[in-house]
Formats: C-alpha cells, structure tokens, sequence
C-alpha cells in the first residue's frame, strides 16, 4: 500500500477524468461489467487512465458496498472483478481516508486530545 501514488490533474485531464468517469459508472449503472465499462471509457494517456480505473473502482465500491451495503463478494460478482482486487482497493480506500483525518487534525486548532 505504500505505493499509492497521487495526481494533481490539468484542467485538460481533468475533463477527460471527469468525462471517463461518468461513462464507466453510468455503463457499470446500467449492468455492463466493470472491465467492459472501463473499455468505453476511451484515455489515450496510460497513466491517466490507470488513475481513472483506480478511482471509478473505488467510487463505486464507495456507493455500492458502503452506501448501499452489499457485500464485496456481491460487489465483485456484480463488476466482474476479483474479489482481491475488491480487497487491495478498500485497504487504499483506508489509507487515504486515514492520511486524510491525520491532515485534518494537523490543520485544525483542536489541540490535544484524549487523556492527558
């Protein structure tokens, strides 16, 4: 997990991004697998697609398991993905959130807390 790589976007990825993104999740939304949803999504650069991949799996895994509380063996079944990756992609789904409260916290002006 220690190779999570993050991406500042140019305002021209990030309209491919955003574009990419709403095809894969209104394709996966209308019951095309997630691998064929992910081949609509038509991103010349390899890394900038490889970023959007990552993060259309997560934001669904996101509205799927979390918001909507299905299992990830149902998710994974649904997308067409294995399970492991279903498993590594919440794990950095963690992570980020984890590095994101630990920002927050630094940011804030709450002070210490808890037993002191």
């Amino acid at each position: 997990m220690d190779n999570v790589k993050y991406k500042e976007y140019t305002p021209e990825e990030s309209m491919i991004y955003e574009q990419a993104m709403a095809r894969i999740r209104k394709a996966v939304g209308d019951g095309i697998s997630f691998p064929d949803a992910c081949g609509l999504a038509e991103v010349k650069d390899s890394e900038l697609r490889a970023f959007i991949v990552d993060d259309a799996l997560k934001v669904i895994i996101g509205e799927m398991h979390f918001g909507k509380g299905r299992s990830l063996e149902d998710v994974a079944e649904t997308l067409n993905v294995p399970l492991r990756v279903l498993y590594k992609a919440v794990a950095e789904m963690l992570q980020d959130a984890g590095i994101a409260a630990a920002e927050a916290y630094r940011n804030s002006s709450a002070g210490p807390v808890g037993n002191a």
